[in-house]
């Protein structure tokens, strides 16, 4: 039971990590239609965060932002967005 936690946390912090690279810095976010107190907060979860819940949420809130923040550009590939829905619902 250890190993499937473990394992379904390190999923959920890797479609973080996929997620949050995908994303704008915060310095374009505005531009890009994404509210950059989204990639702040992003960013602390990654670096500070081993709740489950608090990752699961932050990858819920940057899977709803991606397709904006592709829109101007050719769209978000699905391929990361199938991996989101993946470790979303471990």
């Amino acid at each position: 039971m250890l190993e499937y936690l473990t394992n379904r946390f390190f999923r959920l912090k890797q479609a973080l990590e996929q997620a949050r690279a995908a994303l704008p810095d915060v310095s374009f976010a505005e531009q890009e239609g994404i509210d950059p107190d989204l990639i702040v907060r992003i960013n602390c979860v990654l670096h500070s965060s081993d709740d489950y819940e608090v990752l699961k949420l932050a990858l819920m809130d940057a899977r709803e932002a991606l397709p904006t923040a592709w829109i101007n550009h050719g769209g978000v590939s699905r391929e990361l967005l199938d991996l989101i829905d993946s470790a979303i619902q471990m």
